[in-house]
């Protein structure tokens, strides 16, 4: 039987009351600031935040991860996986650097991650307690409905003075003490001659430490965002679209970390040259200690000089563990490099290059069949030759006689050979084809092409660590506010009581707190005070009963008995 079209009720599938009512799997897109809104409210994000984030933490404690000196440079980082990652993980090393899990601290879902937790943290731990926080702040519970003051776990009840004080003196002599102590007394505005009500607090302020608390916590956060910062680039669209102020101050926040090998004597600068008021360092004596039996380096420091507009503004020796800080930008002393200082001629004599070349690969020989001997190698390929399309590759090994052995070899743009040659420093040359030991020229040692190359000096060299940090200038003064809300919130937690007086009876009671022992502080003040009991309450005399009318009487008799 069908049922009739009066009674009959539509039944709607639950996407189409869905997109009636404006939801969409639970988010109203009619009202979706609200909903975002009670979406980072929930505690449920936070815990999920927290524990994705631990996740990806677990794992990049597992993975190695790239240092932070060859993530800036594109090449040094394809290197150090070719070398690192391929090893270890084969055909998934591609995957595994696509998904960026070799430098998952700096990757942008680690750190879209953390700017969604500071924006729970913000919305749920702050802005939505913050109007019940200030209202209990600025404008407490001065009363207590009376039931409270007999019922509440946390009370204590005692007769103040004389029995027959009245309750203005009673009144005045609990604020006296609570005074002593101090803890501020208000009155309560239902009070009156025969009942009073004191709500006595001590560091109410305390509770706002939870505002500090919160925003260092964010403020650790966006610390944690900004420590991978390395500027916007060249010729980025930020840099055609933003004011020119906000733009140069976003590009100085910005961080960076890179190794220099540094020769004694030779200077580097820290920022682009012709930026204003640059940084320049120098290198003015790299000294390392070997132990004689063992050959180990038993320390190495490197005394630095740091340059400002032509002036020196800061020097130190500088070691692992002591480094030199100036405007934000750190010198480590991270290690050492042996280069070699060379001289390039041609025969009419005129110098085509000279300087200190830092030997960045070092390397050991496989043994010698006969002998059994292996050799150091320090080499470093594709140095730039000023004005000419070539490139040098020079190495310089230890011969067994204590000689550094150097020798060059040159490749035009096309990887083709242009020249070749060797010197023994300190002894003689070698002859191009490298058969035997000839005599120097006029301007050194005589190459293949006709050129000279002189060796001037083979030694070790610094090799420091630049750093800066775009998140550490913030991150030192928020960890402080961080530690001094904590302190505050647990060495002075807001202590709030609620006093009924009637005469010399009063009752003093307090909410349950998980971190504060009220209870204690209530019989600390009623031994305080005395700790007299309350007087026993006096039952009310009964009403006197009238004789029964004797008819009346009779006539219950008679009731009585004809209900048996």
């Amino acid at each position: 039987m069908a049922t009739p079209a009066v009674t009959r009720k539509i039944r709607q599938k639950p996407a189409a009351r869905e997109h009636r009512s404006g939801f969409i799997g639970g988010f109203n897109y009619r009202r979706p600031f609200d909903s975002l809104w009670g979406l980072f409210s929930n505690v449920k994000l936070c815990i999920v935040l927290i524990s994705i984030l631990a996740a990806l933490c677990l794992v990049g404690a597992i993975i190695s991860q790239a240092p932070a000196e060859v993530v800036s440079s594109p090449q040094d980082y394809a290197a150090w996986v070719a070398a690192n990652a391929q090893p270890q993980y084969h055909q998934f090393t591609n995957l595994m650097d696509w998904m960026q899990l070799f430098t998952i601290f700096r990757s942008w879902y680690f750190k879209v991650l953390i700017v969604l937790l500071a924006i729970n943290i913000l919305v749920g731990g702050m802005l939505n307690r913050a109007p019940a926080i200030w209202q209990k702040f600025r404008h407490p519970q001065l009363k207590r409905n009376d039931g409270f003051y007999v019922n509440s776990p946390v009370r204590v009840g005692l007769t103040v003075g004389d029995d027959d004080a009245a309750t203005a003196q009673t009144t005045e002599t609990l604020r006296a003490f609570f005074a002593r102590r101090g803890y501020r007394v208000e009155t309560a505005p239902a009070s009156n001659d025969e009942k009073a009500y004191l709500y006595v607090h001590r560091y109410s302020w305390s509770a706002l430490s939870t505002f500090v608390f919160h925003s260092s916590l964010i403020g650790i956060m966006l610390c944690a965002v900004l420590t991978g910062w390395s500027g916007f680039g060249r010729n980025s669209m930020a840099q055609r679209i933003l004011p020119a102020p906000l733009y140069n101050y976003f590009q100085n926040l910005a961080g960076f970390s890179y190794d220099q090998p540094l020769p004694n004597g030779d200077q580097g600068v820290v920022y682009p040259m012709g930026t204003p008021h640059n940084i320049i360092y120098r290198a003015q004596q790299f000294v390392m200690e070997v132990d004689p039996q063992r050959m180990q380096p038993t320390d190495f420091y490197t005394d630095l000089q740091i340059f400002q507009d032509g002036k020196l503004v800061a020097q130190k020796r500088i070691r692992v563990n002591d480094p030199l800080t100036y405007q934000g930008v750190t010198f480590h002393q991270a290690s050492f490099m042996m280069y070699a200082n060379i001289t390039l001629r041609d025969p009419q004599g005129n110098v085509i290059y000279s300087g200190s070349i830092p030997l960045t690969d070092h390397r050991t020989s496989p043994p010698d069949p006969n002998t059994g001997n292996v050799f150091q190698t320090n080499e470093v390929e594709d140095v730039p030759i000023p004005n000419y399309d070539e490139t040098m590759n020079l190495a310089a090994a230890l011969a067994p006689d204590g000689h550094w052995l150097v020798g060059i070899k040159a490749f035009d743009a096309n990887n083709n050979p242009v020249f070749q040659g060797a010197q023994l420093f300190g002894v003689s040359c070698v002859s191009p084809d490298g058969q035997q030991l000839v005599a120097a020229t006029q301007f050194g040692c005589k190459l293949s092409n006709g050129w000279s190359m002189q060796v001037n000096d083979v030694r070790r060299g610094t090799v420091l660590l630049i750093t800066k940090d775009a998140g550490s200038p913030l991150l030192w003064p928020i960890l402080a506010l961080l530690v001094l809300s904590l302190w505050l919130t647990f060495s002075f937690p807001p202590r709030r009581f609620w006093v009924q007086i009637a005469g010399s009876q009063v009752r003093m009671a307090a909410l349950k707190e998980h971190y504060v022992n009220h209870q204690r502080d209530l019989d600390a003040f009623a031994r305080a005070l005395g700790n007299r009991p309350l007087l026993p309450e006096r039952d009310p005399e009964p009403a006197p009963t009238k004789p029964v009318p004797k008819p009346a009487a009779r006539k219950v008799k008679e009731q009585q008995t004809a209900a048996v």
